[in-house]
């Protein structure tokens, strides 16, 4: 799936300083971003973590934020890691929110929640290619080992497993593109209040501020 650019229906973000478009907001963020790594030193940097939406912050990056915060990473040699734990498996229309709604492939994307729909405990870490093959190189010295108490429960792998298979046989992804842009244009009204400074979202997350 192309990306769908849909990361912000509206895409002035609020309270930006007065006179300033989105497009030099969104640059200036982007720049305190890089300012800040070339501050500590790239080499002391080992990733950057970003939530494509937060939920319980109500914020909703402009569009190209992510793509431009990747590129930042990149330059740098940071690991770029997506924290799907919120976006994830469906609110977005999709499974994971990175690549078909917000345009890029993050090194390593962490999800839990959505993956069982809340009824057994369970969360995951994806790795891309990109970082796998670094992992996975046998050069002397080097080794990548990880353990949890409860690594691969049987129980929450086969919640996971059958909670996908419902989504995947309902069409909930689907469902939700249909029926996002619907529930979007019927927030926008909220902007005719006095105290609501912007209304924006994606798909079944939105932000009234």
């Amino acid at each position: 799936m192309p990306p769908q650019d849909l990361a912000n229906d509206q895409p002035n973000p609020y309270r930006r300083p007065e006179g300033m478009s989105a497009e030099a907001f969104l640059d200036q963020k982007v720049q305190e971003l890089e300012d800040r790594i070339v501050e500590l030193g790239p080499e002391n940097v080992a990733c950057f973590i970003a939530e494509p939406s937060l939920a319980s912050g109500g914020v909703v990056p402009p569009v190209g934020h992510h793509s431009s915060t990747l590129e930042v990473c990149r330059r740098h040699d940071v690991l770029y890691i997506s924290d799907e734990v919120v976006t994830g498996f469906g609110r977005n229309g999709a499974i994971f929110a990175s690549e078909p709604v917000y345009g890029i492939v993050p090194d390593m994307i962490t999800c839990a929640k959505g993956l069982t729909s809340g009824y057994v405990p369970l969360g995951a870490v994806m790795v891309s290619d990109r970082l796998y093959r670094r992992i996975a190189e046998t050069t002397e010295g080097r080794i990548f080992a990880n353990g949890f108490t409860y690594s691969s429960h049987p129980v929450a792998g086969a919640a996971g497993l059958k909670n996908l298979e419902i989504m995947e046989r309902e069409e909930i992804c689907a469902h939700v593109r249909e029926v996002g842009p619907y529930f979007q244009a019927a927030l926008k009204p909220l902007m005719d209040s006095p105290i609501v400074g912007d209304v924006r979202g994606s798909h079944l997350m939105a932000c009234c501020r």
